[in-house]
């Protein structure tokens, strides 16, 4: 609870940030990255347990949502303008997640020996999660911005917006980054889990995720060869996010609803 309400109070701050208060900036700083710290040693706690890992839908949220947080921290400190509604957009996200989450899971009940094997391929795959998350907040929020634009829409949050262009570069440069991290986990996949890929679950893990991969090498394809850009190519990243999305949080939750 204490994480959210740090979260919930830096977005607020961030909101009414302006480049006059000074102070006002060290605060959420501090306020980020206290609330940060205590995200991580929280995730570390529900993320390995005394059996070993703890896959279940809440931890590998945990997880992914203290990657978001740490990138756009990093993100803000180098480019304050910039990353502005990035930041307000994760803390206000992150803050009420971390603390309804903890409501609905049961822990333990998939927790798994850590085997080096699977420790590698879960690390890789959180890490791809956690960039294409971000990508996927970058794309909701140019989606958002163009809807604006074209409405001619003027309030606080569109103020907080760098240029269009350089929020599509963000944009790209995530998705760069994030097919990359999942092709390597893609590849972890097959090499340590072939023999179980053929399962009732794993099989749909597979299938959707391997969807997922096509459809962000065709953005950047696209993006690249023919220099594609705007609604489409972020609505098809969002497309691609759904299905990573299904392929582990909806495939999971599906096991619970059915156990």
């Amino acid at each position: 609870m204490l994480i959210g309400i740090s979260y919930l109070t830096a977005a607020g701050l961030v909101f009414g940030l302006r480049s006059s208060t000074r102070g006002v900036y060290i605060v959420v700083y501090v306020l980020g990255v206290v609330a940060t710290i205590l995200h991580a040693i929280y995730t570390y706690s529900r993320l390995w347990v005394p059996e070993g890992m703890d896959l279940a839908i809440y931890p590998i949220l945990l997880v992914i949502t203290l990657c978001i947080v740490i990138i756009v921290q990093i993100e803000h400190f180098y480019q304050p303008t910039r990353a502005k509604p990035i930041l307000f957009a994760s803390y206000a996200i992150v803050g009420p997640v971390i603390a309804l989450g903890v409501l609905f899971h049961q822990e333990g009940a998939h927790a798994t020996a850590a085997l080096p094997s699977l420790t590698v391929h879960v690390l890789s795959s959180l890490a791809a999660y956690s960039i294409l998350a971000y990508a996927a907040c970058h794309a909701i929020l140019l989606i958002y911005l163009d809807f604006a634009l074209r409405a001619n829409v003027t309030n606080a949050f569109l103020n907080m917006f760098p240029p269009l262009e350089s929020a599509e570069k963000i944009l790209f440069n995530a998705i760069w980054l994030g097919l990359l991290l999942l092709t390597g986990a893609n590849v972890s996949g097959f090499v340590f889990f072939w023999g179980d890929l053929f399962s009732d679950v794993s099989h749909l893990h597979m299938i959707f995720t391997m969807i997922a991969w096509v459809l962000y090498a065709f953005v950047m394809f696209g993006h690249v060869r023919f220099g594609w850009r705007g609604n489409f190519t972020t609505k098809m990243s969002l497309i691609a996010f759904a299905f990573l999305l299904a392929g582990y949080f909806g495939l999971r939750l599906l096991l619970r609803l059915t156990a």
